[in-house]
Formats: C-alpha cells, structure tokens, sequence
C-alpha cells in the first residue's frame, strides 16, 4: 500500500519530469468562468498571490487583464515553465 509520503513524492516526480508537457496540454484550457468570478471581487490593479501556479496559465492572463501577480508553485519545473510563460524570473 502507498503511503502519503510515497505518493507525494512520486507526484513531485512526476511534475518536475512532465512540466513542460503538462503546460502544453492545459495551455488552452479555457477558464475564463472562474477566472471572471475571481476578479469580480477584486479592485483594478489588485495584486493577486497564485498560490500553486503550475504552469502560469491563470497568472499570464490575469497580468494581461492589468491585475499584478505574485506567482508561485512548489515544483522547481513547474516554477521554471511559469517564469517563461509570465514573463519573468525571480531567483
């Protein structure tokens, strides 16, 4: 039987093996209802934490609706393919 900390481990595996074709794959998801139900309750120009990034998808959209965004993610690939896809980079 697996335990918790086997398959974290395996899915930080995996994430870190996978990032780029796990951003490929969503890259077109259209989220735009959450996304819309979100930023409703946020004035303009809000900086907005994206607590779990992944591949920087909802991030790169909400910076291009004017929204400042901190984006993070506990995956070093996953963060990787984020700073590309947003636009930047922070060490």
């Amino acid at each position: 039987m697996l335990r918790h900390q086997d398959l974290a481990e395996q899915t930080i595996e995996y994430y870190n093996q996978y990032a780029e074709q796990f951003a490929e794959r969503t890259a077109g998801a259209d989220m735009s209802f959450c996304q819309d139900v979100f930023l409703k309750y946020l004035p303009e120009h809000a900086l907005i934490l994206d607590a779990g990034c992944g591949s920087g998808r909802d991030s790169r959209i909400f910076q291009e609706k004017g929204y400042r965004v901190c984006a993070i993610d506990a995956l070093e690939e996953m963060c990787r393919v984020a700073a590309r896809r947003i636009g930047r980079y922070n060490a």
